[in-house]
């Protein structure tokens, strides 16, 4: 016989007889293993797609003794889903069909009914598996194809078979079983699993998860099986597991299972039997004489009593692990108490655990007083979740002197108040205890365990865990020799919230205990760990959450002890978590960490703690993950301490200072102590700083080398009172993947004054996705919300993206994210929206295209009326006055500027770029002056040739293309009338300092006689920017030039046409208001800088170039930049000095056209016959 896959039968196997054979081949697995090998292998080949087929073409095939090798039938796999002329195929002489069709994708089984296997002894896993559950193309369960009718198979002769074994295990397409009504199976030994679900996970499964399996099965009904004869049967274990459609037993009543020895999971999940009858009335005739195992037999169903089993006979019996776990609805057991009568015995009983499992309505075990545990040697979780008990008197006296493990023997048994009850129980033979009274909250004191031999006793673990109510362990002093073999302690105490001394455990021998993690975490009561301080932690290795949530802890009391002894610890995290009344670390400043590789949150929540000095000396060389260490530790104003720390092995600090979002909780004002660290093997930083609410600067940062970082999402989160510079330039954050909210809310309530360079980065696109967002897309880049509601000036030249692909990439952040506005945040003002509380300087063309003419800062602006300029002084006094007007200026700008003469089409400006060791306030100064001089200059000589009688402003900024009135890019209209213009004009005229008069050095403004002003273009195109500050005390002033350069000017006798501007600065607090440049003479603008917005005394100017930079408000020290260009160190801003100028030669329409070009202010000034809103007026 040959087989092959002809061409004109693609995807199909022929069978068909050799050349010379004649009209007929055979087939087995027996003795011509090697052809069957040969077949199997072809029909492998095929595809699984539902289009492989099996065809016997032109001779009958005949198939003899086995057709399974190795647990692999003939037909098994996914290749076949349907076998052609099967009329030819004949299976008479077989006698093993096991696993034939295992996992098979055939839809149609209907050829079967002509199939003769009266023959066959083995039908194990006939169709196992014989089922596919499809699904839509969004996850949704569409249904099951495969073996769903069995119809075809009633007429079977079975009569020959022993092993049913899985045969129909995991058809879950099987609903009823009419067609094997009249099966004979009356030679059948093995029904094991017959009917079950398939089992794919045994943990999920045995923790009674029905994610264990792989479907349950939807078998609705066992009445066709009435009449079957299983006399012969002696395994039935997990027959019907699974079946979570049943309701019922019914069908079962006149089995004989009197040759049954294992029962074991016969009904396990079996979810929703007991709906109907939710009692075993359906066993009331079965003989369980013979039956040696009944684990997990009942478990998880819905009865809710034992009325029905109450005469069986569990003499053999020797497991009942899981009889009757997770049975939630189980209230009465009483038909229990005849096991232990007359015939039947629980003598030889060995194993019970998790038998009442989860059996919370069980209120009372009297049925189980009189059974026989003497041999019973695991206990462990038998009575485990049984909630309603409250007493244990009914087995005080079982002999369980060979039980050896009782872990989680009464844990949830939150009804127990005492133990009294066990005082005689022998337990000398117990190794296992942990989690034994786990969650017993009832509980008050344990002095029923006063006797106990615990000798034997390796594991204590959670023992007490979540006794709520026990205040009282007195009992346990008598245990201080015999726990000596004890190796793990974790969680003994833990949540143990009433436990307030703990005295009675200072003498216990821990000396071979190597796990104490979360002993006493929870011990809300406890206030002293003095009585510890003899105790030989010499092998501890984990301390994890040891005192965490001691709440009344005030220091580590005479843990100084322990100095040395905890030299092999290596995990400390959580230590002192939630520790808030800790005040003192002193008696741990001695303590040998040298081997501590895990201090995450170990001081997490220590909200008391205000110094960590005490711990300068710990060697932290080794430790690998620091995050939340300090994370709420809100009495923590410096770091001081940890300067010297060795910190280049850890990977993880991930909210290592975090803080609470609560307002005013958190003193941190200082990080300076983090300066020096090593950070290079960091790959997690997120919220590492978040809502550090006090926190003033990051700049000490700025030399860390963040190269290895993947992660910094919402590292400065909520930062809100960050001031002064931060230069993170030099971080190299390719590696970085996720910045969401990194800057988010960063100084948004330090009066508008933090600037950040966040300069030279390349960010570069993650191999794996970083998030999935709410369509379930997956991304590979995250800057989302980064800046959302950050404040301040945010410089970001030599932004990169890299790895990105071509053309548009929605994770890319520069083209998608900041080229969208994600680095702004918006405000509305006015009504109006997309107004932006953050200035943005770049050098990116991305995004100075797109957002060059769209975000805008509101600003205030004040005219002043002629002669409120007399009494300005170098003091600053003589302010009052004038009319206040709302300007908008942009909040982006570019810091590149055009070189001289026109550009090449397609060639960039040259880099402002900065100086190496230039501060940060400098090189933003630098950029401002830049643009501040050339443009106020052409604003100047733009609007003196422009100046007319009838008042109306100059030009807006000459760059701007838009030329519309009416757009925001307009010109500026003016409430100023010409009647008001002449007014100016004629007052300036009688008061104007002419070209040429010399003002003394270090004097103040002269005060000449009136004379005419000169035509604007007998001014010439010559003048001087000029600042007047003062130069020693009372009015002393010093006339200083704002020149091209970096530095400036000083002059004693101006010659040319001057612009002066006045400036004022208010320490005490950003809700009075800072004005800005004034304009003096006999008519003056001064530009009112409020907090409504996010702006500075460096805005105004910065504003007076299109692509100027604009810093904000800054500190004193802050400001040094400033200071520095104008007049080394001129201002002194510590002592609130306010600054004057004065433009006498240029009449006050002109002075607005050009201020308000010179600024680029885009449709700023309000008026009330203006498109975009009204202006506030104040006098």
């Amino acid at each position: 016989m040959v087989h092959y896959l002809p061409d004109n039968f693609p995807n199909t196997v022929l069978f068909r007889p050799d050349s010379g054979s004649g009209n007929a081949c055979a087939i087995s697995a027996d003795g011509l293993s090697s052809n069957f090998n040969s077949i199997r292998k072809a029909i492998s080949n095929l595809n699984n797609d539902g289009t492989g087929s099996v065809d016997f073409y032109g001779a009958e095939v005949y198939a003899y003794g086995s057709l399974s090798k190795n647990g692999v039938g003939l037909f098994s796999g996914k290749n076949i889903s349907s076998i052609g002329n099967d009329d030819r195929f004949d299976v008479s002489n077989v006698t093993d069909m096991s696993y034939l069709f295992k996992d098979s994708s055939l839809t149609n089984f209907s050829f079967l009914s002509g199939w003769d296997v009266s023959k066959v002894t083995n039908m194990s896993g006939m169709f196992s598996g014989c089922a596919k559950r499809n699904y839509d193309s969004d996850g949704e369960f569409t249904g099951i194809t495969g073996l769903t009718d069995i119809s075809a198979l009633k007429d079977w002769n079975v009569g020959k078979v022993t092993n049913m074994s899985n045969m129909f295990e995991g058809c879950t397409g099987i609903e009823e079983l009419g067609g094997l009504k009249n099966w004979n199976v009356g030679s059948v030994t093995n029904m094991k699993s017959m009917f079950s679900a398939v089992i794919t996970d045994g943990d999920k499964r045995d923790s009674f998860d029905p994610n264990g399996y792989a479907g349950l099965m939807n078998i609705t009904s066992l009445e066709p099986l009435k009449d079957w004869n299983v006399s012969n049967v002696t395994n039935m274990d997990s027959m019907f597991e699974g079946c979570g459609s049943l309701e019922d037993f019914t069908g079962l009543e006149n089995w004989n299972t009197k040759k049954v020895e294992s029962m074991n999971s016969m009904f396990r999940y079996c979810m929703n039997i007991g709906k109907k009858d939710k009692s075993l009335n359906a066993f009331q005739k079965w003989d369980v004489s013979k039956v040696t195992g009944t684990r997990a037999m009942f478990a998880v169903t819905k009865i809710q009593n034992t009325v029905g089993i109450e005469n069986w006979n569990v003499s053999n019996v020797t497991a009942m692990d899981d009889m009757f776990a997770n049975c939630y609805g189980l209230n009465n057991i009483k038909e229990l108490a005849n096991w232990a009568k007359d015939k039947s015995s629980t003598s030889k009983l060995t194993s019970t655990f998790r038998m009442f499992y989860g059996c919370n309505n069980i209120s009372s075990i009297e049925p189980l007083k009189d059974w026989k545990v003497d041999n019973v040697t695991n206990m462990h979780e038998m009575f485990s979740g049984c909630s309603g008990l409250d007493s244990l008197s009914y087995i005080k006296d079982w002999k369980v002197d060979n039980v050896t493990n009782m872990y989680g023997m009464f844990s949830g048994c939150s009804g127990l108040n005492s133990l009294s009850d066990l005082a005689n129980w022998k337990v000398d033979k117990v190794t296992d205890m942990h989690d034994m009274f786990n969650g017993c909250s009832g509980l008050k004191d344990l002095s029923g365990l006063k006797k106990w031999n615990v000798n034997k006793v390796t594991d204590m673990s959670d023992m007490f865990f979540n006794c709520t109510g026990l205040s009282n362990i007195s009992a346990l002093s008598s245990w201080a020799k015999k726990v000596g073999k004890v190796n793990d302690m974790h969680g003994m105490f833990g949540s143990c919230e009433l436990l307030a001394n703990i005295s009675d455990l200072k003498e216990w021998n821990v000396g071979n205990v190597t796990d104490m993690n979360n002993m006493f975490n929870g011990c809300k009561s406890l206030s002293s760990l003095s009585d510890l301080k003899d105790w030989n932690v010499g092998k501890v290795k984990n301390m994890s959450g040891m005192f965490s949530d001691c709440k009344k802890l005030t220091s580590a009391e005479k843990l100084s002890e322990w100095a040395t002894k905890v030299g092999n610890v290596t995990n400390m995290s959580s230590l002192f978590r939630g520790c808030e009344l800790l005040n003192s670390i002193s008696d741990l400043s001695g303590w040998t960490v040298n081997n501590v590789t895990d201090m995450n949150s170990m001081f997490s929540g220590c909200k008391s703690l205000s110094s960590l000095l005490d711990l300068k000396d710990w060697k932290v060389d080794k430790v690998t993950d620091m995050h939340n260490m300090f994370e709420g530790c809100s009495g923590l104003s410096n770091l001081s301490g940890l300067e010297n720390w060795k910190v280049g092995n850890v990977t993880n600090m991930r909210e290592m200072f975090s803080h609470s979002l609560v307002e005013g909780t958190d003193k941190l004002t200082d990080i300076s102590a983090l300066k020096d660290w090593n950070v290079s093997n960091v790959k997690d930083m997120s919220s590492m700083f978040n809502s550090c609410g006090a926190l003033k600067s990051i700049n000490p940062l700025k030399d860390w080398t963040v190269g290895n970082v993947t992660d910094m999402s919402s590292m400065f989160s909520d930062c809100k009172k960050l001031t002064g510079a931060a230069d993170l330039s030099k971080w190299d954050i390719s590696k970085v993947t996720d910045f969401t909210s990194m800057f988010s809310n960063a100084g948004a309530e330090s009066g508008n004054n933090f600037v950040l360079d966040f300069s030279n980065k390349t960010f570069t696109k993650s191999k794996t996705p970083v998030y999935t967002d709410d369509k379930g897309k997956q991304h590979y880049f995250s800057v989302k919300d980064m800046f959302n509601g950050f404040k301040g000036t945010l410089i970001a030249n030599k932004l990169k993206s890299e790895k990105f692909t071509e053309g548009w990439d929605d994770d890319n952040p520069i083209a998608a994210h900041f080229a969208s506005g994600e680095i702004f945040s918006k405000t509305t003002v006015n009504d109006d929206d997309d107004y932006s509380s953050s200035i943005v300087i770049t050098d990116n063309y991305d995004i100075v295209n797109a957002h060059l003419s769209k975000y805008y800062i509101p600003v205030k602006a004040k005219l002043m009326e002629p002669g409120d300029m007399d009494s300005c002084k170098c003091d600053g006094s003589g302010d009052s006055g004038g009319t206040t007007y709302t300007y908008y200026v942009p909040a982006l700008y570019s810091s590149k500027e055009k070189s001289s003469g026109d550009e090449e089409e397609g060639e960039e400006p040259e880099s402002i770029l900065r100086a190496e060791g230039e501060s940060l306030q400098d090189y933003a100064y630098k950029i401002v002056k830049s643009s501040f001089a050339s443009n106020l200059r052409s604003a100047i000589d733009d609007s003196q040739a422009s100046e007319d009688t009838g008042g109306t402003v100059g030009p807006d900024n000459p760059t701007n293309p838009d030329t519309d009135p009416e757009s925001r890019s307009a010109k500026l209209k003016s409430r100023v009338g010409k009647s008001r213009v002449k007014e100016l004009r004629s007052a300036r005229k009688s008061r104007s300092v002419r070209d040429g008069d010399d003002v003394e050095e270090g004097g103040s403004e002269p005060n000449p006689e009136p004379e005419p002003d000169p035509e604007p273009e007998e001014q010439g195109s010559t003048y001087k920017i000029m600042f007047k500050s003062p130069s020693g005390s009372g009015d002393s002033c010093t006339w200083t030039e704002l020149g091209d350069s970096d530095g400036a000017v000083p002059v004693s006798n101006p010659k040319s046409p001057l612009v002066f501007f006045t400036t004022m600065y208010y320490l005490e607090t950003f809700v009075k208001p800072v004005p800005l440049p004034h304009t003096g003479g006999q008519s003056a603008v001064m530009f009112t800088f409020l907090s409504i917005g996010l702006f500075s005394m460096f805005a105004v100017a910065g504003a007076f170039g299109r692509h100027g930079w604009v810093v904000s408000v800054l500190s004193g020290t802050a400001l040094a930049g400033f200071a520095k260009a104008f007049s080394s160190g001129a201002l002194d801003i510590a002592a609130g000095f306010k600054y004057c100028f004065a433009h006498p030669a240029v009449s006050g329409s002109v002075l607005k056209s050009a201020v308000s070009a010179a600024t680029g202010f885009f449709a700023r000034l309000r008026t009330d016959d203006s498109t975009f809103g009204k202006h506030t007026k104040q006098r």
